[in-house]
């Protein structure tokens, strides 16, 4: 006895060799990085790092055939983020530990309390912790944007609508996939602003896994007019694993600040990160 099947050409589907998923939309990616910042945020929120932050300034108007002046500077911070007053960001700051080898107060205790209220007063103890630091940068320039988590703000779902994004390029190795965003700040007032209160529109780029969301590297640039011609920033901020934290974490940040009488550039670098336990202490 013959059995006979008949197969209907329209159930098979053949996949090609090599086929992979559709790939994903700019809409969707920043979607994703979207999340991936608002889950970075709360679990990071619980991590502090020891940070130690090299400066230089360069002047660079100087008579001809002089040697410009060049001044050092190493702080010693521990950095942090602390949330906002409505909860929904947060906000990186330091909290500096010595300033060229000379102790500058106990940073442990008064990280601890922030940690552990993030209330209002909590916050507006972090912004005056943030701009008492900020003093001990060198040259006029007063900033407190030099912090390496800066950039996420710009990617957080409340803010994307701020900036026009696009996908510059795409990179393969090792069978991983990322995309090269670029962001142009235009809304007012801006994220970023002068100590009299002009806005800077920002722009970026950032490095970024589609598929996940996570972000592996950032820059943030700004440019302005002032009086004596122009000011650039530019932080770029590079982010790896860590064993200890179970997390990507910034591991450094490189900054270049030009005005036309000097040039700042600095280094920071972020290692012992370790996590802090609501109603404990941080866990070494």
């Amino acid at each position: 006895m013959r059995t006979f099947v008949t197969v209907c050409a329209a159930c098979l589907v053949v996949t090609p060799l090599g086929a992979r998923d559709p790939a994903p939309s700019l809409a969707d990616v920043l979607a994703r990085v979207s999340a991936y910042v608002a889950r970075y945020q709360q679990d990071f929120s619980t991590v502090v790092a020891s940070e130690r932050y090299v400066q230089t300034l360069t002047a660079s108007a100087i008579p001809f055939g002089s040697a410009p002046p060049i001044m050092r500077r190493e702080i010693v911070a521990e950095y942090a983020l602390v949330p906002t007053r409505d909860g929904r960001t947060w906000v990186g700051f330091r909290d500096v530990v010595a300033v060229d080898g000379k102790p500058v107060g106990d940073t442990r205790e008064r990280l601890e309390q922030l940690m552990r209220d993030p209330s209002a007063d909590g916050f507006a103890e972090a912004r005056r912790l943030a701009f008492a630091s900020a003093t001990h940068n060198l040259g006029p320039l007063v900033r407190t944007i030099n912090v390496p988590t800066m950039a996420l703000e710009f990617l957080a779902a409340p803010a994307q609508y701020r900036s026009r994004f696009a996908k510059r390029s795409e990179r393969r190795a090792d069978d991983a996939v990322t995309w090269e965003l670029t962001f142009h700040e235009r809304s007012r007032p801006t994220l970023i602003r002068t100590g009299t209160g002009r806005d800077l529109f920002a722009r970026g780029v950032i490095v970024a896994d589609p598929t996940s969301g996570r972000v592996l590297s950032t820059e943030l640039a700004t440019e302005h007019m002032d009086g004596g011609g122009v000011n650039r920033t530019r932080i770029r901020v590079r982010y790896a694993f860590d064993e200890h934290a179970q997390m990507w974490v910034p591991v450094e940040m490189r900054e270049e600040y030009d005005t036309p009488r000097q040039r700042i550039t600095a280094t920071a670098t972020y290692n012992n990160f370790r996590r802090f336990q609501t109603g404990a202490r941080i866990v070494p």
